[in-house]
């Protein structure tokens, strides 16, 4: 049977709706004896039959088995009732399992304030309900199930989109003081435990209260253009903005003090996209965010929109702007025959396929999905190592062998591309970057002196915020695949033996390897935790450190070229770029970064001439001077090649590999030294040994 959503359904929080669920549950729900005899061509009038004949909701029970419930949700989500028809469910008052089954789809699917205003009367149904879930049934009440719906993030089992608290939307004026669509069909009900239900909402209403941070104050640059372009009055035929999440770890649901999400509450009502759409666990590649992108961008500027990119994935965003520099991007999603029918082998790839032994040439064809970790699998790692080295020595020798997504991703590139990947960068370095878009670039910048202790406050924050809870529900997805209850999130060491691969989607987030220690030991030490926090805020300053360094070493140079080659075509840049200097917040936060960022934009918007970027500040002019580079791929990656030490390198199978441009400091390290002394020492006891035997066979000469 099809397990696909019908056709002209609407995207729901910018994905499939039916993605709502987890892919875990969800292909159980596939799987499940249920979905495939009952829910085979459901409609949104014969699924009412099913939901009557309900005995419980839940999520998943016994070995991991999905309830009717969660069934009947699915297939709600993959048919897309009209709103009518869904309250049409709430009001069936003799038939209390359809409106649970309403109530959970509305909650996952409506807007924050329609979801307030459908399900609060539903406080008022103090009715019992059989409960399904791992420990056997239970019973709850209505009312604490609309309750949970609406204060906690993970309900049968399923995690739910973000909501905006209520009295967040009440402070901006959105949403009155308890009114609803359904009043007046819902006053006939009893009043009996109201003081009950107040007291109780009121109470977990405290508990999971939106703290509020003032980390993501970068928005206020990208958002303060919304305002006036949706005014009207301007050149330009804009009506409005959306943000485009570019951050790497924002786009799983969930995990919002981890990934450190901007609050719904600092949104200002401007639509954010692509965040909150992978559930933790899920791999999302740079290609693919890419293409989502594209379409996002697409979609807006249809709307008469202008599309803002934010994030701090810098790689996502340079390779959406240029998109040369990503070569499988445009084959990635073609199939193999489709591949070998259009883009027949380079003569360098036939040549060196042609040489490969049968096992290798087996690999190249049946590449593993997933990179091995080094630790846990050092032999495949080698063999995909050993596998480019035969193929593409040049681009191999870039890649350490322990570095297996990076091998395995320039392996990928062969096979997408029928080429070297040597092949693929030459050709790039012979065109001058060309961007996907007119594009205005910002650069949010702080001095290092004063960020740093700035990035320090920030993961206290977060600590504060509940940050170890969500680190022990992402172990628990590590280790289970996916968590089925509260125990499996709060337990200290879930599964702890098994490994945790930190290369892999959220599980890269800073904060979940550097608490790996503290949660995994029993004591849970003070000591621990302080080295922890400690080793949280070095990862923090030293990505923030990177970041600066990409920006200015690769996304700066081609930035520059493509400018070059646009003011001397069409007099103006195509991608001007400025940094804005945050160092200073308060009043100097708005006369340096607020307002001139609203003045450039309005200007890049209606086609007017554009400052030079090195005149906003001091540091601008600093830190938008970049050091002229290589620009040639080639010369950087023979520059960049990495090399055996062989007197370092104790297991064969495991050499030492040092970067090209850190051999010199290598071997003046105490490491080298030792081992070259080591190596010394032992040739000469071989030596003497040696020696030793043949005096003494020569004494045994008659």
């Amino acid at each position: 049977m099809a397990n696909t959503t019908v056709r002209g359904a609407v995207a729901i929080h910018g994905q499939n709706p039916q993605y709502l669920v987890e892919s875990v549950i969800r292909n159980r729900i596939y799987e499940s004896a249920y979905w495939k005899e009952h829910c085979f061509a459901l409609t949104a009038e014969t699924i009412i039959d099913k939901a009557i004949e309900l005995k419980a909701i839940g999520g998943v029970y016994g070995n991991q088995k999905p309830t009717e419930f969660l069934c009947l949700l699915l297939k709600l989500l993959q048919i897309q009732p009209e709103k009518e028809i869904l309250l049409e469910y709430l009001q069936a008052d003799e038939f209390k399992y359809l409106r649970a089954l309403a109530a959970m789809y509305i909650r996952m699917t409506f807007r924050p304030v329609d979801v307030y205003e459908v399900l609060e009367p539903l406080l008022k149904d103090y009715r019992k309900l059989r409960y399904r879930g791992m420990n056997g049934y239970s019973i709850i009440h209505m009312d604490e199930f609309v309750d949970s719906l609406l204060v906690d993030e993970r309900v049968c089992d399923l995690i739910l989109p973000r909501i905006t608290k209520r009295d967040v939307l009440e402070d901006l004026g959105e949403i009155g003081p308890r009114k609803s669509r359904l009043l007046d069909a819902m006053e006939g009900k009893s009043e009996h435990g109201s003081d009950r239900s107040r007291s109780r909402s009121s109470d977990r209403r405290c508990i999971s209260s939106e703290k509020n941070t003032n980390i993501h104050t970068e928005y206020d640059v990208l958002e303060a253009p919304g305002s006036p372009l949706a005014k009207g009055g301007h050149v330009h035929p804009y009506n409005g903005a959306r943000i485009i999440n570019a951050d790497s770890m924002q786009v799983y649901v969930g995990m919002d003090v981890i990934t450190n999400k901007v609050p719904y509450g600092e949104r200002c009502g401007v639509e954010h996209l692509l965040m909150d759409y992978k559930k933790p666990g899920e791999q999302l590649t740079g290609p693919e965010w890419i293409a989502d992108a594209i379409k996002v961008i697409d979609e807006t500027h249809a709307r008469n929109q202008v599309p803002i990119v934010v994030g701090g994935t810098s790689y996502w965003i340079q390779h959406l702007i240029f998109p040369e520099r990503m070569a499988s991007l445009e084959k990635a999603g073609q199939d193999s025959a489709e591949s070998d029918d259009r883009w027949p082998p380079s003569e360098s790839l036939r040549n060196a396929l042609a040489a490969l032994p049968p096992e290798m040439l087996n690999l190249f064809d049946n590449l593993p999905e997933q990179a091995p970790i080094a630790d846990e699998d050092p032999a495949m790692c080698h063999k995909l190592h050993d596998l480019l080295m035969s193929l593409d020595q040049l681009v191999a020798q870039r890649w350490h062998w322990r570095d297996s997504r990076k091998v395995l991703t320039s392996l990928r590139t062969i096979q997408e591309n029928r080429r070297l990947a040597s092949e693929v960068i030459a050709e790039q370095s012979q065109t001058i970057p060309t961007p996907r878009y007119r594009t205005l670039c910002f650069w949010l910048y702080a001095k290092p002196d004063i960020l740093k202790p700035r990035l320090d406050e920030r993961v206290d924050q977060m600590i504060e915020q509940g940050l170890l809870n969500e680190i022990r529900t992402l172990r628990a997805i590590a280790s289970e695949g996916t968590a089925t209850s509260t125990n499996d999130i709060l337990s200290p060491t879930p599964n702890a033996g098994k490994r945790m691969d930190y290369t892999l989607g959220i599980y890269q987030a800073i904060g979940y390897k550097e608490f790996h220690d503290y949660l995994s030991s029993p004591s849970l030490s003070d000591a621990a935790f302080r080295e922890a926090v400690e080793q949280m805020k070095l990862g923090t300053r030293r990505y923030a450190k990177r970041q600066v360094t990409w920006i200015r070493n690769k996304l700066l140079p081609a930035v520059n070229a493509a400018n070059a080659a646009s003011q001397a075509e069409i007099g103006s840049p195509v991608v001007p770029t400025y940094l804005l200097d945050a160092t200073e917040l308060g009043d100097a936060w708005k006369s340096n970064v607020h307002d001139v960022a609203e003045r450039i934009t309005h200007d890049f918007l209606e086609g007017k001439a554009l400052p030079d970027p090195k005149t906003l500040s001091p540091t601008a002019a600093e830190m938008l001077t970049v050091r002229e580079r290589p620009t040639d791929p080639l010369a950087v990656l023979a520059a960049n090649q990495r090399r055996v030490c062989e007197i370092c390198t104790v297991d064969s199978t495991q050499p030492v590999m040092v970067d090209g441009g850190a051999w010199e400091t290598h071997i003046r390290s105490k490491g080298h030294r030792w081992m070259t002394g080591k190596d010394a020492r032992d040739r000469r006891r071989r030596q003497e040994s040696r020696g030793r035997r043949d005096e003494g066979e020569s004494n045994q000469t008659p």
